[in-house]
């Protein structure tokens, strides 16, 4: 009795990584152009990078993390106003790039952020 079900989880396992396999972006199909950082003022604790990030695929993506030598942690941020207000707040869910367009991590915009 167990074969059976051992058998039956093994091929839903290959299948539902297989479907992974057949809509996973090709590395290439991601491109980081133009990244920069201001140099941080003094006496403060964060730094904040800025990059263009082009989907050349044909699916869209997300971006979920990132990280760097020079912080300890790194979140992805958005700036939006709001009671003519300017506010940043980290996106726990990531950024997304859809297909065939470029996401700009630019200041006063989205960008990345992180401790020294």
């Amino acid at each position: 009795m167990r074969t059976p079900s051992r058998t039956i989880m093994f091929v839903a396992l290959a299948v539902i990584l297989g479907i992974g396999i057949l809509h996973a972006q090709s590395p290439s199909s991601i491109l980081i152009e133009k990244p920069f950082s201001r140099a941080t003022p003094g006496g403060s604790q964060v730094g904040v990078g800025y990059m263009a990030i082009i989907n050349t695929g044909s699916i869209a993506d997300r971006l979920v993390s990132a990280s760097s030598p020079a912080a300890g942690k790194v979140q992805i941020h958005e700036m939006a106003m709001q009671n003519g207000v300017m506010k940043m707040r980290e996106l726990p869910d990531g950024l997304p790039i859809e297909a065939g367009k470029t996401v700009s991590l630019a200041p006063g915009g989205n960008h990345l952020m992180g401790p020294p």
